[in-house]
């Protein structure tokens, strides 16, 4: 696992992402709707001073696979429990500091 560079640490942070996309076309034969597609999800990060409209990967042109920069959602676990700790190491160090 590795850890995606979105921002500094900041409480005011939010990561939301599906467990999968879903194909680009609907179903017409058997049950209608749309596939999983497991290749290909969409998240979206906000707050820390993350730049708003900000891209980061790539998927084909059928949204099946990715072109650049892949993401699993290990990855953003990973970043995501990362914010958390550093988060919280900060504080709990400057509580402790406090109590001195």
């Amino acid at each position: 696992m590795r850890m995606i560079s979105l921002s500094p640490v900041c409480p005011q942070s939010a990561l939301r992402r599906g467990e999968f996309g879903r194909s680009p076309v609907i179903q017409t034969k058997g049950p209608p709707g749309r596939l999983h597609w497991p290749g290909c999800f969409s998240a979206i990060a906000a707050g820390c001073g993350i730049r708003g409209g900000a891209l980061y990967g790539e998927s084909d042109k059928t949204g099946s696979a990715p072109v650049s920069n892949p993401v699993t959602p290990q990855d953003l676990h990973a970043t995501e429990t990362g914010f958390v700790s550093s988060f919280l190491s900060q504080h709990l160090a400057l509580d402790s500091n406090s109590a001195q």
